[in-house]
């Protein structure tokens, strides 16, 4: 059997000229040096020495949406690999290559800016305030970001600064995250966003803890995973039935993100909310139009 490689983990990111210029500069972080570039093409050799080095290459990227435009070269047909490519709702959230692979960060992190993130989770390296930085130095000759990305120089110290702290951050950041949950390098790279995750917690456990209600032998997600046949009026050997189960499940369903949504349907029947997967009730026992039902 092939011997899997062990996980590398890099950041990356891009500075362009304004917000909707070409790209100016990009840097890639392996955990102990930033390495600049004009184009992808300069940082690439750093991601191509990891996998030479025998290490499966992962490479986050806050909002790939954005940076990935900047960076077509990932899409060469020498390089891409659409069959490991993952989208979620039409967005990138996996960019696999041969060699490497790029992921969006924002979707584990949730979707905040690196900044808060970054004080949020209290890592050593924080995103800079670079309009104050370059005022103070530069006698306040700019008069917005906008301005600076436009019209600074691309080898302007400060710059690189700004773009080096930015993959510093989100390394550390990506880091204490895995310190936070005890999810391994191994299993992050599996998941592609923070409801993967709480979900993997949920069936591994906290930190090596796994959830067990008092008196059981199976664990929460076990339990939660084991029922079938919901609309059945046999008993489960909790002493309830599965239409009596699924109503306990259904009051203490509480949180995650559900749309509203109004289905056509003729007669009595069951929908699903495209987002969370959670059954709405049925229509006999709550009549389209009432509170409840939506």
């Amino acid at each position: 059997m092939r011997k899997k490689r062990p996980v590398k983990i890099l950041t990356l990111d891009t500075e362009t000229e304004g917000f909707a210029g070409n790209l100016k500069r990009i840097a890639v972080y392996d955990g102990k040096k930033v390495t600049y570039g004009y184009t992808f093409l300069d940082i690439e050799p750093t991601l191509i020495y990891w996998y030479e080095q025998g290490f499966s290459v992962h490479c986050y990227i806050h909002n790939i949406e954005f940076d990935a435009r900047f960076i077509p070269e990932i899409f060469d047909r020498d390089r891409i690999n659409w069959n490991l490519t993952k989208l979620i709702n039409g967005k990138y959230a996996v960019i696999a290559c041969a060699y490497y692979t790029f992921h969006d960060s924002a979707r584990l992190l949730g979707f905040q800016s690196l900044e808060n993130l970054s004080k949020d989770f209290e890592v050593n390296h924080e995103k800079m305030d670079l309009l104050t930085a370059v005022n103070n130095r530069d006698n306040g000759k700019w008069e917005s970001l906008e301005d600076y990305f436009i019209n600074c120089d691309k080898d302007d110290p400060i710059y690189l600064e700004y773009l080096g702290l930015d993959v510093i951050s989100l390394y550390e950041v990506l880091y204490k995250f895995m310190d936070l949950t005890g999810i391994l390098e191994k299993d992050l790279v599996s998941k592609m966003s923070t409801a993967s995750v709480a979900k993997f917690i949920f069936k591994k456990g906290f930190q090596g803890h796994e959830f067990i209600t008092d008196g059981q032998t199976k664990t929460d997600y076990e339990i939660m995973t084991s029922f079938k046949g919901w609309a059945g009026k046999k008993d489960t050997k909790y002493g309830i039935t599965y239409e009596e189960m699924e109503k306990k499940l259904r009051l203490s369903y509480m949180g995650g993100r559900t749309e509203v949504f109004i289905p056509r349907l003729e007669g009595h029947g069951r929908h699903y909310d495209i987002n969370s997967m959670y059954p709405c009730v049925m229509l006999k026992e709550f009549p389209v139009g009432s509170p409840a039902y939506y």
